[in-house]
This record gives C-alpha cells, sequence and structure tokens, in this order.
C-alpha cells in the first residue's frame, strides 16, 4: 500500500470515529465560521452539517455570556487551548449546560487558522448535583432542627 492510500485510510477511520463520538464536535475558522459539523453535533443540536457549515458558531448555538465567549478566545489565542462552560440553544429552542474545550489548529506556516471544538452535553448532569445538593441541605435543616429540640 502507498503512502497515499495509507493516509487515506488513515483519513477515513478518522472520520468514522468521528461520527460514532456523541460529543458534538466541529471546527470553527478564526472568524468562528464553522467548516465541519459532526454526526454528533447533528445529535444534539439538531442542525445538519448543510445548515451548520458556513455559520458563524455564536450566531448558530450561542454562547452564553457574550464577554464569556469573547474571554475564551482571547485566552485560546494566547494559550493555544481553552476549556469551560457555556449556555447554548439547540434548533427547537432547548437550552443546554455544555462543557466545551477549545484547541487552536494552525497551518504549515505555524498560523492559527481554525479551532477545533468538543462540546459534551453536561446539562443532567448539573440537574442531577443540584437537585443532590438541594437534599443534603434540607436534610442538613433537618438534623439541626432536630438537634435544637433536644
Amino acid at each position: 500500500m502507498t503512502d497515499r492510500l495509507t493516509a487515506e485510510q488513515k483519513i477515513r477511520e478518522q472520520a468514522v470515529l468521528l461520527d460514532v463520538v456523541p460529543d458534538a464536535i466541529f471546527v470553527r475558522d478564526i472568524n468562528d465560521i464553522i467548516t465541519m459539523w459532526s454526526k454528533g453535533a447533528e445529535l444534539m443540536y439538531g442542525w445538519s452539517s448543510e445548515e451548520a457549515i458556513g455559520v458563524t458558531s455564536p450566531k448558530l448555538i450561542g454562547t452564553g455570556e457574550p464577554n464569556d465567549f469573547h474571554i475564551a478566545k482571547k485566552t485560546l489565542l494566547t494559550k493555544g487551548s481553552w476549556s469551560g462552560e457555556f449556555r447554548q440553544k439547540t434548533k427547537d429552542g432547548r437550552l443546554l449546560l455544555v462543557h466545551s474545550r477549545w484547541k487552536l489548529l494552525q497551518n504549515f506556516a505555524n498560523q492559527p487558522n481554525s479551532i477545533l471544538v468538543v462540546n459534551s452535553d453536561i446539562t443532567e448532569k448539573k440537574n442531577l448535583e443540584s437537585q443532590l445538593f438541594r437534599a443534603q441541605r434540607l436534610e442538613s435543616i433537618g438534623t439541626l432542627a432536630k438537634w435544637d429540640r433536644s
């Protein structure tokens, strides 16, 4: 097998891997225009690749607080990566809380040219944590009230 065929096979395998990962994986250019949109992104947000590619990610899925997005991007451009949480929206208007990881990608001249984004939906996890915290707090209040009556 030639080097070219081996490289093409590797690219096809990696593309298949992207399609089976449940996280939203996409690439946006340095101006935040989406250039690649995975099956996981389609499932999480509801927009097809055809609908997402060519649109800026802040316009399509939102960024929570606009200032948060600008701070995250500044950190990315300075450090080469960024990780944090954003509130985003789906095509049908649902709000999600996502853990977002960004990696700055460079061209052959070592100039930043795109951003790899991996978003995990943590909405349900955060809701369960909040419910657990509330239940623990109520239990503590009940224990204190019982102790106070003794």
